[in-house]
């Protein structure tokens, strides 16, 4: 189990880092723009994206965590800062997380905020998953922020 949770840990570290160069120099007016309707600013992807990895890693390890997901959709930075300091919350508890998970939170089957059915691996491989797609949407945002700011 160690080497699964050190493949998962420099994943999340990847997609850290990722993070921390898409929010690190931005004013607080490009960290909460949108680019369109039915769209998320930095501030909420980045947010949302911790804190379902937050919800799944837990569910993986046999923790299961109360969320509120639609306050994660509401999320405001006033600073980079406010961000970055998420990311480092995260990167504090991850390790702990990854490493409490076994054979058998892997195999159990946990309830979701849903009520959907998953095992802990799934949970595991969606909160790298969902991780993966709101860092390249994060990223997308800041460059389309960027565009629309030069033109």
């Amino acid at each position: 189990m160690e080497v699964v949770a050190e493949a998962a840990g420099a994943t999340l570290k990847e997609i850290h880092d990722d993070l921390r160069r898409i929010v690190e120099g931005l004013p607080a007016e490009a960290l909460n723009w949108a680019p369109g309707p039915d769209t998320n600013s930095i501030a909420v992807l980045v947010t949302h994206l911790l804190g379902a990895e937050h919800y799944w890693l837990a569910a993986a390890a046999g923790r299961p965590i109360a969320r509120e997901r639609e306050a994660e959709f509401q999320a405001h930075a006033d600073a980079a800062a406010t961000l970055l300091a998420l990311i480092e919350a995260a990167d504090r508890r991850n390790p702990e997380l990854l490493h409490a998970i076994t054979p058998e939170t892997l195999a159990a089957i946990i309830a979701d905020h849903h009520g959907e059915q998953h095992n802990g691996a799934w949970c595991l491989l969606h909160a790298l998953e969902h991780a993966g797609q709101h860092r390249g949407q994060s990223a997308l945002t800041r460059q389309l922020w960027e565009q629309a700011r030069s033109s």
